[in-house]
């Protein structure tokens, strides 16, 4: 009896032993690859505990010490976080999937990328989620109000207008005060190339605005530094995709003008005797006095040249990877009318990037395409073009000829008179 109840402690000592052994684990390998090849520095980790380990140049890692239970996190900046239950697994071939919410959190400095969380200069992180709910035909028009410190304003309203962009203020009184543009790695000092890019290429915008950007870009980067990174392929099948918009812009408030009555006295007691000469005089028989304008056809020369303008905006892309290639295709057309008649601007564009990698060599080619065409005199012109002509006939205090009474003309208190 005694010897049988040493043999079942026996073999109950036993199992717990194998079964002690087999939980200790013991050492997995694999590799982590994307759409385009190895990544290195992926995260491996053993989910709940400190054991992990971070992918090599080639995307190898090696990890002891696992049991069959444990579970394996693998993460990394721009992908989705995968998670692995070992079990009796040894090798693992792990194929990373891109996660565009993530990239939010890294920020373009210079040469390199960084968690936001990590700056410790003065940096600034455009939303593209609410840069494109505006309908615009470039993204300068809507960074206004939207950067702190960065101040965005415009001479003027004809359609394709240059925005003027002022970071933390105006560092020259006599040169010129934009930020110097760094599209894709390449730095554009002319805001007029900047401003042709549909915002709906671009996948981040970030804006330098202290000091440190002059040691990276020297004396350009005095005025503060907007970098641009325009969108790539995606791993995965081709998607194509469309967005459009159609809009309408109207004249939110015009100037209250005079009738031919009150202008005609405001111009008698101006000047009695030219307007005289110019309103009181005989025509087709009759002798023109100041009561014959009351109840005259009248003409306000607002509603003659301002207008309901309308705008659309027609956006398709195509984008996708195959075995060691990403490509994203884009073409786009907007067409926006002005308010005043005949003013309009059309900007036509295809852009294609390309990213091919080779084991360690890595090739992009970017190639774009724009053609804009822009209608209409510039109000912010000398006062001799036919634009600013045009507003003072409506806006300004002119003698005319009879029998047309000059109507449109602003009150007498909006020139203190």
């Amino acid at each position: 009896m005694k010897q049988k109840v040493i043999l079942m402690l026996l073999a109950i000592l036993l199992s717990c032993t194998f079964s002690i052994q087999a939980q200790t684990g013991g050492q997995v390998t694999g590799k982590v690859v994307d759409a385009m090849g190895e990544v290195p520095g992926v995260s491996v980790v053993v989910k709940g505990i400190t054991n992990g380990i971070t992918t090599d140049l080639e995307g190898k890692f090696t990890l002891p010490n696992v049991k069959p239970t444990d579970v394996l996190q693998f993460s990394f900046i721009g992908y989705k976080t995968q998670e692995i239950k070992v079990g009796n697994q040894k090798v693992f071939n792990i194929t990373m999937a891109e996660d565009a919410q993530t990239l939010d959190e890294v920020v373009v400095v210079g040469y390199q990328e960084v968690r936001k969380k990590d700056l410790t200069g003065s940096v600034s992180k455009v939303n593209m989620g609410d840069l494109l709910k505006t309908p615009v035909s470039s993204f300068d028009q809507t960074l206004g109000g939207r950067i702190a410190g960065v101040n965005v304003s415009s001479g003027e309203g004809t359609p394709g207008s240059t925005m003027n962009i002022v970071i933390r203020g105006n560092n020259s009184l006599t040169q010129d005060n934009s930020p110097l543009y760094i599209i894709d790695g390449f730095p554009v000092e002319d805001p007029a190339v900047a401003s042709p890019i549909n915002p709906n290429d671009i996948e981040s915008t970030d804006i330098l605005k202290d000091a440190s950007a002059t040691a990276i870009y020297d004396a350009r980067g005095a005025n503060g530094v907007i970098i641009i990174t325009t969108k790539q392929g995606k791993v995965g099948k081709p998607q194509i995709s469309y967005d459009g918009s159609f809009g309408v812009s109207t004249v939110s408030k015009k100037l209250d003008m005079m009738d031919a009555y009150d202008f005609v006295k405001l111009q008698s007691e101006i000047d009695p005797s030219k307007t005289a000469e110019n309103y009181f005089k005989l025509y087709d028989g009759h002798q023109w006095t100041l009561d014959d304008y009351r109840n005259i056809a009248q003409n306000n020369y607002q509603d003659e040249i301002f207008r309901a303008a309308w705008q659309q905006n027609h956006n398709v892309r195509l984008a996708g990877s195959s075995e060691g290639v990403r490509y994203n295709a884009s073409l786009s057309y907007f067409d926006q009318d002005g308010i005043l008649l005949e003013s309009n601007y059309k900007r036509m564009q295809a852009r294609m990037n390309t990213t091919v990698k080779r084991g360690r060599l890595t090739m992009n080619l970017n190639t774009n395409y724009a053609r804009s065409i822009k209608t209409g005199s510039s109000p912010s012109e000398n006062s001799y073009s036919g634009m600013n002509n045009l507003f003072y006939s409506v806006w300004g205090l002119s003698s005319g000829q009879l029998p047309r009474p000059l109507i449109g003309r602003p009150s007498q208190q909006r020139y203190g008179r």
